[in-house]
C-alpha cells in the first residue's frame, strides 16, 4: 500500500483489471475504483491504516488513458456500487467522454443510488445539458434521487415569480428529505426571490402544519438569509426556557446513517467508549440495544443533553433524605413507583418504600452534555439513529 502511492502505469493497470472482475467482492472493486479517483491528489491519510504520509501529487493523463477502453463496461456493471465509483472516478478526473451512458443511465437504471450518482457526477463534470439532468431528476419515481436533483435546484436560475411553482409542490407534498434539501439551496439564493416563500413556510411553522423533521433547516436558512423580521418571529415562537426546549429541533429529521457513523465512529464525543450494544460491553454506561423500544425521543434527546437530569438503572448515584431525618446514599439499582433499590457498601440491596423519600438527589453524571461536542444537526442525526433501535 505504501509502495501504491508513489503510483505507475503497473499499479494503475492492476487496479483497473481488479475493478473489472466480476467474482470478486462488490465494495473491494467498488474501493479500486475510489482509489484510482483519488489518483491526482491523494490524501495524506493512507487508505488502509490511516497512517499520515507525505503528500504525492500525481499525473491524471496515465489514469484516464488507461481507463477509458473499460470506462463504459464499469458504468453499466450490475454492481451498483462499481457503477457509482465509476461515475466518482470520471467526476473526480474530469472525464467527459461518456457523459451521454451516465446520462442515459440517470433516467434508466434501475437502482436510485446508481441514478443518483450520476446526476452528482454529470454535475461535477458540469454537463453541456446539465439543466435537463436537473430536471429530470427532480421528477425521478424516487424520493433519494429527487432529493440529488433538488440539490442542485439552483442551477437552473428559475426566474423569481416562477419560483413558487417550483418549491410549493415540494414543501407540500415532498418526503422531509426533499424539503430539507431545498430549504439548504434556497437559503443560499438571493433574499429579495426567497423572501415570499420563507414568510410562507414560517407562516406555517407557527401555524404547525409544517413537517417537524424540517424546522432545523428552516430556522438555518431564515439565518442564513438574514431576515431579521423572520428571525424574530422564529425566535419569539420558541420556548428556550431550558435546554432541552432549546433542542426541540433535534427531535425530528435526522439522517440515520449519519447518526451510525456518529455514534460508533466519527464523533468527538467518542459515545461508544462508554456505550455498547449488550450488557458486558455497555458497563462504564446503559447498553444501547433496543434503546429506541424502552425511551421515547424526547427521553433520548434528554439523555443527549442533559444526561444528570434522569438516571439509568445501575449508572448513576442518588443521595435521600428521609422522613426519619437520617440520608441514604449508593447507586440507583431498580426505581419502582413504590420503592427505590439502592447498591451500597452493605452486602445486600437496600430497599427504601417511595413514602419514606424526603428529598432526592441525583448526583452529576459522568457523561458530559453533549451540546459542548456536537452541533445541533449532529445531535439530531444521533437521536434518529438512537430511535431507532428497537
Amino acid at each position: 500500500n505504501a509502495a501504491f502511492r508513489v503510483g505507475n502505469d503497473e499499479e494503475i493497470a492492476l487496479l483497473i483489471d481488479f475493478a473489472g472482475r466480476k467474482n470478486s467482492p462488490e465494495a473491494m472493486r467498488a474501493e479500486a475504483l475510489k482509489a484510482l479517483a483519488s489518483w491526482p491528489d491523494p490524501s495524506v491519510h493512507d487508505r488502509v491504516d490511516g497512517r499520515v504520509r507525505d503528500f504525492v501529487p500525481r499525473d491524471p493523463g496515465p489514469v484516464e488513458a488507461a481507463f477509458a477502453p473499460t470506462a463504459v463496461a464499469l458504468l453499466e456493471d450490475q454492481a451498483d456500487a462499481v457503477a457509482e465509483a465509476t461515475a466518482y472516478l470520471l467526476g473526480q478526473l474530469g472525464i467527459t467522454d461518456h457523459n451521454d451512458v451516465m446520462v442515459a443511465l440517470a433516467s434508466n437504471h434501475s437502482s436510485a443510488q446508481v441514478r443518483g450518482a450520476m446526476v452528482k457526477s454529470l454535475y461535477t463534470l458540469q454537463h453541456d445539458d446539465l439543466k435537463a439532468v436537473i430536471r429530470s431528476a427532480m421528477s425521478d419515481r424516487d424520493a433519494a434521487v429527487r432529493t440529488v436533483g433538488i440539490g442542485y435546484f439552483a442551477e437552473l436560475s428559475v426566474p423569481a415569480e416562477e419560483l413558487t411553482a417550483y418549491t410549493d409542490p415540494i414543501f407540500r407534498r415532498g418526503t422531509v428529505q426533499e424539503q430539507q434539501q431545498l430549504l439548504k439551496v434556497l437559503a443560499e439564493m438571493e433574499t429579495e426571490a426567497v423572501a415570499p416563500i420563507f414568510q410562507d413556510l414560517v407562516d406555517r411553522w407557527i401555524a404547525g402544519s409544517m413537517d417537524p423533521g424540517v424546522s432545523l433547516e428552516l430556522a438555518e436558512a431564515v439565518e442564513v438569509a438574514g431576515d431579521e423580521t423572520l428571525i424574530t418571529i422564529l425566535a419569539d415562537h420558541k420556548d428556550e426556557s431550558d435546554d432541552l426546549s432549546a433542542y426541540q429541533e433535534a427531535l425530528y429529521g435526522g439522517d440515520f446513517d449519519e447518526g451510525l457513523a456518529l455514534f460508533n465512529w466519527t464523533s468527538p464525543a467518542q459515545c461508544t467508549r462508554c456505550h455498547g450494544w449488550d450488557n458486558e460491553a455497555g458497563s462504564v454506561g446503559p447498553s444501547m440495544r433496543g434503546v429506541g423500544s424502552r425511551l421515547t425521543r424526547e427521553q433520548i434527546l434528554e439523555s443527549i443533553v442533559n444526561p444528570s437530569a434522569k438516571i439509568t438503572a445501575g449508572f448513576g448515584s442518588v443521595i435521600l433524605e428521609l422522613s426519619d431525618g437520617s440520608s441514604v446514599s449508593g447507586i440507583l439499582m431498580e426505581e419502582h413507583a413504590d420503592e427505590l433499590i439502592l447498591k451500597t457498601s452493605e452486602a445486600e440491596p437496600l430497599e427504601i418504600p417511595a413514602g419514606r423519600i424526603v428529598n432526592r438527589q441525583n448526583l452529576p453524571s459522568s457523561m458530559p452534555p453533549m451540546t459542548s461536542l456536537l452541533t445541533k444537526r449532529e445531535i439530531r442525526d444521533i437521536v434518529e439513529y438512537l430511535a431507532e433501535q428497537e
